[in-house]
């Protein structure tokens, strides 16, 4: 009996990382907005307002709050098939079309690269 528990256990805990990846990777955020905060937090959700000093952000973990600008590393709101241009720390320049933004980062179909996934944590700037 301890026996069948223990190859049970071994087989649920063995496939958890598989269900935790598949479950990640159908997070989808397109239409939403997702700021890079200097301290290297990534939020997702919508900008309420902007002025010239500040970004009032609602998100479902945080709630409303107001960022300033100086605060904000780069922001951007998805809109899946819109062009955009990724600068990252490393200096490299991605331009073309968005095809996704999950959890990890995002995904853009460049015509001299192809499909080229960037993590959030290497993204410096992003304009559209």
């Amino acid at each position: 009996m301890l026996h069948r528990f223990s190859l049970i256990l071994f087989f649920l805990i063995g496939t958890l990382p598989a269900f935790a990846k598949t479950a990640d990777s159908t997070l989808n955020f397109n239409g939403s907005d997702i700021i890079a905060l200097s301290d290297g937090s990534i939020l997702v959700g919508k900008v309420k307002e902007r002025t010239s000093n500040s970004i009032r952000f609602a998100d479902k973990t945080i709630g409303e709050t107001i960022f300033r600008k100086t605060d904000v590393r780069w922001e951007m709101h998805v809109e899946e098939g819109a062009a955009y241009r990724i600068t990252t720390k490393s200096g490299s320049n991605y331009v073309g079309k968005l095809i996704s933004a999950s959890s990890k980062g995002i995904i853009i179909e460049t015509s001299l690269a192809g499909q080229v996934a960037i993590p959030y944590d290497s993204i410096n700037d992003v304009q559209r």
